[in-house]
This record gives C-alpha cells, structure tokens and sequence, in this order.
C-alpha cells in the first residue's frame, strides 16, 4: 500500500474498490455537510466528555448548526446508557482509538481525543477511533456511530460498525456487543439502525480485514503492471483518488477538449474558461435529453435492463411534501407565537451559481 495506513473509515472503499487505493491522491473531499457532520461530532464528545458544559459547547458550535445541537435529542442517543454510582449521568467512552492487528486478531489501544491525529502503528493494523462506547442498562456493551447526513450501509453489514463491535467484544469478552448506526435529523431529533453481533458473527472478523489488505497489495502490484481493475460504484463518490483512477480519466477522455483543459486551469485565459462553461452548459442540456430517454426506454422494459456488475436499473418514483409557508406562519400567529419564536424556525442555505448576464457599461469619466 505504498505506506498508507488503512483507517476503519476507509474500509469499505478498501473492500469495494482495493484498486482506488493504488492511485494516487489528488483530492480531497470537503463540503458543508462534513463540516456540519464535524461540529455536531465535535459537540456530542465535549458534553459527554465532560470538557464543557452543554452551554459552553454549544456556544462554539457555527450558528448555522447551533438549532440542531440546542435541540438534541439526547434520550435518543444515550437514554439506555448505564448510568454512573450516583445515577445521574452515563458512563460514557468517547473519541477512543484503537488499533486491530489483522494477523493476531489483537486490539490495542491508541488514545483518547486524538482528533484522527494517530500515532505509529504497523504496517498489518487497521486504526480507527470510535464515537461513542457504553455499557447499557442491559449489561450489554453498545458501540454508537453518529452520522448526520444521507444513510449508509446497514449496521449489520457496516465496516464501521463491525471493527467497533469487534474491538469491544475483545476488550470486554462479551458474546453480544450491540452495534448503532444514530442518525441525527435537522431539529435535532434522532433514529436509530442497530445490529446485535455475536462472538459466532466477529470470530472471523481478522481474517477479512487481512483479506482486505492482501487485496490492496494485489492491486497495487496489478497497477505497476498496468492491469488495473477498477470497481465503480457509488463509492466513487468521495474517493480521493477519483481524479486519477482510470475510470474517471477514461470518461474525462472522452469530454471535449475545451472542458478536460479545466483541470489545467493555471494555463488557462478568461475566454478559455468562457468557452468551457458555453460548453459545459451544452453537455447538461444534453445529459438531461438523455436522462429523459432512458427514463423512456427503462420504463419501457421494466427489470430488463442490466448492468455490468448484474443490478438492474429501475425508475423509482419520487416526491416531496412541501409547506406551505404563509399558510405555516398564518396558523403559528394565531396560536401566538412571536416574532423570536417564529425567526428560530427558519433556516437559511445560501449557494452561487453561474449564469450568463451582460456586462456592466463603465461610466464616463467627469
């Protein structure tokens, strides 16, 4: 693996694609909704942590989060944790590294609040810290993974989940260790996916972690012989190698020149970048004629069209509920709400976008 040390969140991608592990890394992911992921991550560690108090960290949480953290539903999240000797507040593990030797199976840990700032580990173990470990009111420990976007793969079947389950279940020999996937929802509310897992379903945990590992050596031995073989799928998403891998440079090949020339954008001149985005402009009224066509076509000829990996392609159909908001803010005055409370209830997301306007005229000089 060239060095790279395999973190637990990369696992999945590991078990995916060890392809996208032979390329290398030009970029690397970031966005609103990781940072909003961040803070609220960040918040729940302080408070159980015991580093501040609920006001103090939600006070350092960005404003544009802040609702969703003040609103926390904490029942939801913590509310069959054992509690401590007084019984007033969880027993809590929080921001734990560990390290699992895929050879031995050993565990070991690395720290505690490291912030993925890792200390030397060995070429055959995979590092990870988890969010939240406690004993619950059953006497069975819990591992908890707090995800604030879109859902990911199920807790039965979460890399995640599974190396957490399986570090508790060496550390405190339990036979069951609950595994949770809680999602935490814009108004602060929460829900849950979780899986039990047994010592039968961790046993053989080691041994596909090393599997996982042969693989990447194997494809990084493939990509020095130029035989690469990559697996697309909906891990491309935030691969960090997505700019090089060979997937993507062969569909980058196949652009018109003038947009491949973007990734060069140190040569480029103003008119280039003009004519790119004319460019750009066309390919997605195009891409949406196509879209539409094989909406047409698929719709036509319902679970027969296959693709290459043996899924079939099917239309979903989709909706969305809107509120009315005049109507919201009509009934919510007549039942009293205030100015305050009615202005906590908004949210605001702001974005740009180009578009093609004329140019200002310069005015005349005095």
């Amino acid at each position: 693996m060239s060095g790279r040390r395999l973190t637990v969140s990369a696992l999945e991608r590991a078990y995916e694609c060890p392809a996208s592990f032979a390329f290398p890394i030009l970029v690397h992911w970031s966005s609103d909704a990781a940072e909003r992921g961040d803070s609220i991550h960040e918040f729940v560690e302080e408070v159980l942590a015991g580093y501040r108090s609920n006001a103090e960290a939600l006070a350092q949480v960005p404003e544009e989060w802040r609702h969703t953290c003040a609103h926390l539903d904490w029942s939801g999240i913590i509310g069959d944790f054992e509690l401590d000797d007084r019984g007033e507040a969880p027993v809590v593990d929080c921001e734990v590294a560990y390290a699992v030797d895929v050879d031995t199976g050993a565990v070991r840990e690395l720290g505690r609040g490291l912030k993925r700032r890792y200390p030397p580990t060995g070429p055959r173990e995979v590092v990870g810290t988890l969010d939240l470990a406690a004993r619950l009111l059953d006497g069975r420990w819990c591992v908890s993974d707090i995800k604030t976007g879109q859902p990911v793969t199920a807790a039965r079947d979460n890399w995640q989940i599974r190396f957490f389950a399986y570090v508790l279940y060496r550390v405190h020999g339990e036979h069951e260790t609950v595994g949770r996937l809680v999602y935490v929802n814009e108004d602060g509310s929460v829900w849950k996916d979780e899986h039990v897992f047994d010592s039968f379903d961790l046993a053989d945990f080691p041994m596909q972690l090393r599997e996982i590992l042969e693989g990447l050596d194997a494809a990084e031995r493939a990509r020095g012989r130029g035989q690469v073989d990559v697996n697309a799928g909906a891990h491309c998403k935030y691969c960090p190698a997505y700019r090089s891998c060979s997937a993507t440079t062969g569909l980058i090949q196949a652009l018109p020149d003038e947009i491949r020339g973007l990734g060069s954008r140190d040569f480029l001149t103003t008119r280039d970048v003009g004519e790119i985005w004319a460019r750009f402009k066309d390919l997605l009224a195009i891409s949406k004629k196509i879209d539409e066509e094989l909406k047409a076509f698929v719709r036509a000829h319902p679970g027969e069209v296959e693709l290459p990996d043996g899924r079939v392609v099917m239309e979903i159909p989709k909706g969305r509920d809107r509120i009315n908001g005049e109507r919201a803010l009509a009934i919510a005055r007549s039942y009293g709400a205030t100015d305050a409370e009615l202005l906590g209830c908004v949210s605001r997301s702001e974005w740009t976008e180009l578009r093609a306007m004329n140019p200002k005229k310069k005015g005349r000089a005095a």
